[in-house]
């Protein structure tokens, strides 16, 4: 009896290790899922908030490569309406969305393109509720780069829309 209880323990104690491993296993697999289907969509990096301050932080929208009309990730979703809350609570604040891009292809196209990504922003934002006249957009295409341009991250970093809260 004594080894039935043994092995009987040892294989309880097998099973908890297993369904242990399995967990992690799909925890990693959903925060891969979650990278992978970002891939495609607007993502965010944050500047972090002044402590104490009721703003919204400035943030750096970044663009998938080649990508016609990318959707937002949910986090820049949330960030959106953050800065639009932010936007209709202080009636004299404005938000500057200012495109960049790598410095692949021509410069005077990226000008183009840093604008057109920068005017994407202010539709959406306006179309979530924005104030138009308080939301504006131009662009430094490949003038400023954040990072270097050497590597594919990179210039993944560098196509991306600075939005700038002014009070």
């Amino acid at each position: 009896k004594k080894t039935e209880a043994a092995e009987t323990e040892a294989n309880t104690a097998e099973e908890k290790a297993s369904e242990d491993k399995s967990e992690e296993a799909e925890d990693k697999e959903k925060a891969t899922a979650s990278k992978t289907s970002d891939a495609n969509k607007i993502t965010i990096d944050m500047d972090k908030p002044t402590a104490g301050k009721k703003n919204v932080s400035s943030a750096r929208l970044y663009f998938p490569f080649r990508s016609t009309k990318p959707e937002l990730a949910d986090s820049t979703a949330d960030y959106f309406d953050d800065l639009i809350s932010y936007l209709k609570a202080n009636p004299k604040a404005k938000v500057q969305l200012i495109g960049h891009t790598d410095n692949v292809g021509d410069s005077d196209i990226n000008e183009k393109l840093g604008l057109q990504r920068a005017e994407r922003i202010r539709t959406v934002l306006i179309k979530r509720g924005a104030p138009a006249s308080r939301v504006e957009a131009s662009s430094k295409g490949e003038a400023t780069p954040w990072v270097s341009n050497k590597t594919e991250e990179g210039r993944n970093k560098n196509r991306r829309v600075e939005v700038k809260p002014i009070k």
